[in-house]
This record gives structure tokens, C-alpha cells and sequence, in this order.
């Protein structure tokens, strides 16, 4: 016997058991991530409230496994509800220093 007798005949089908293909799944995202991403972008841009509000849309849509990105929308969140705060503060500081100034006004004619 030689080494050519012990080989398998490459002509022949080799046998290939159970084959299953998923090709559904091959590049198959989920459809409601771009909410996250959009959330977080928006966050950057200091648009608060569409941060916010696209962020909690797109945690939940995640939690149903519906997106990915969870923690996109946790930071989206995060830094939405910061410039939300900001925003508040400073709006409180500009009518307090405007009634401020236009009370000491008042007064002193």
C-alpha cells in the first residue's frame, strides 16, 4: 500500500451531516438603534430636550432588544438631562439678574 491508496477520492461528495444556514441573520441589525445614535448626537449638539426625549425612547427599545447601543442612550440621557439642568440654571440666573436690575430701576425713580 501507498500514500495515494489511504487518500479520498477528491470526485466523490464528501458527506456534510446537518447543514443549517442562517443567512437572515448575516448584517441583520436591529431597526430602532438610530435612536441612540441620534440621541447622543443631539446630546453633543446641546439640544437637551430632543436628547432626552430620543434617548429614553431608544433605552427602552434596547431593553426589548428591539436596538443596540444601550449605553448610548444611558450617555445620551446623562449628558441631556446636564444641559437641561444648565439651561435651567442659567435661565434663572439671567431673570434673576434682570429683575435684579430693572427692580433697583424701579426704585430709584
Amino acid at each position: 500500500m501507498t500514500y495515494m491508496d489511504h487518500r479520498p477520492d477528491p470526485y466523490r461528495p464528501q458527506p456534510q451531516g446537518d447543514v443549517v444556514h442562517h443567512y437572515h441573520h448575516i448584517g441583520a441589525r436591529p431597526t430602532k438603534t438610530w435612536m441612540n445614535i441620534t440621541a447622543f448626537v443631539l446630546s453633543l449638539l446641546g439640544i437637551g430636550l430632543g436628547a432626552v426625549v430620543f434617548g429614553h425612547l431608544g433605552v427602552a427599545a434596547a431593553n426589548r432588544g428591539e436596538a443596540d447601543s444601550r449605553g448610548l442612550g444611558i450617555a445620551a440621557l446623562v449628558l441631556g438631562y446636564l444641559n437641561l439642568a444648565l439651561v435651567a440654571f442659567l435661565a434663572l440666573m439671567y431673570f434673576g439678574l434682570v429683575a435684579m436690575l430693572f427692580g433697583t430701576a424701579a426704585a430709584v425713580s
